[in-house]
């Protein structure tokens, strides 16, 4: 097994930010596409993705940089990770690359 570490040396976090972005700005992706939070391997990155995949399920119907904000709130260890990477200008980042011109 790879060392995480080692790992990170190989991850395109374009492609990651990508995906992140379109399941952000269009949630119903997630019932076309199998992706689980084994698929990043960034602890953040998996944290993001599991808020939009939680809500998604759940009905939430506009996901987006406040929404996830709100829900990781309530997880101290878990919004303290998304404070740290500046979670919010993150969200807000992938979201608007994903946009249509």
């Amino acid at each position: 097994m790879v060392a995480k570490k080692e790992l990170n040396k190989y991850i395109n976090k374009s492609a990651v930010n990508e995906v992140l972005g379109s399941i952000l700005t269009h949630p119903e992706l997630l019932k076309e596409f199998k992706i689980t939070t084994n698929d990043f391997v960034e602890t953040f990155h998996k944290l993001v993705f599991g808020a939009i995949n939680n809500l998604a399920k759940s009905g939430v119907k506009v996901i987006d940089a406040v929404a996830i904000d709100e829900y990781l709130s309530h997880y101290e260890t878990q919004y303290i990770l998304f404070k740290k990477n500046n979670g919010i200008e993150y969200l807000e980042r992938i979201a608007e690359a994903c946009e249509p011109v």
